[in-house]
């Protein structure tokens, strides 16, 4: 409670937010769908980027939105991803989206990635983050040794 959390757009970050308790939290996302859930069953303040809307994943996101974004101090952010690579690292398919993580994950203190293992072998066209740049990955369970070994070689606690 009382803490400043970023909830990504995706189908993820939606069930994470039907999962959240009746605490107040000051809620970041670029998620309308996501920000509604929130503001209709916590008693969180729920901000919403300003931008262009992503018809793929419901993203709100463009310059604006990384401008809004470069002033809010985030606690935690829960980051979705639409594909990894050990080159490439995390990637998703809409350059908007893209500055738009990138701009989170360096305003967070502390950035929990949530990927399923469907997600792993796909190279997106952008990155926007490498598993040095998170601290935390929690998966469905299926993620492969490989993958687990390297994420804990670059400190990630995966789940």
């Amino acid at each position: 409670p009382e803490r400043s959390i970023f909830l990504d757009a995706g189908s993820t970050s939606m069930c994470l937010a039907k999962m959240l308790p009746d605490e107040r939290y000051y809620v970041f996302t670029s998620a309308p769908n996501v920000a509604m859930e929130v503001v209709c069953s916590t008693s969180s303040t729920v901000n919403l980027t300003g931008g262009e809307i992503n018809s793929d994943n419901l993203a709100v996101s463009g310059a604006g939105a990384v401008e809004f974004m470069e002033n809010v101090n985030i606690d935690i952010a829960f980051i979705a991803v639409s594909g990894f690579d050990f080159k490439n690292g995390f990637s998703c398919s809409n350059i908007n989206d893209s500055q738009l993580k990138k701009a989170i994950i360096k305003r967070a203190a502390k950035v929990v990635v949530l990927m399923d293992s469907h997600k792993l072998g796909i190279n997106m066209p952008y990155t926007f983050a490498r598993l040095s740049d998170i601290d935390m990955l929690v998966g469905d369970g299926n993620l492969p040794d490989d993958f687990i070994k390297e994420a804990e070689k670059n400190g990630v606690t995966v789940i």
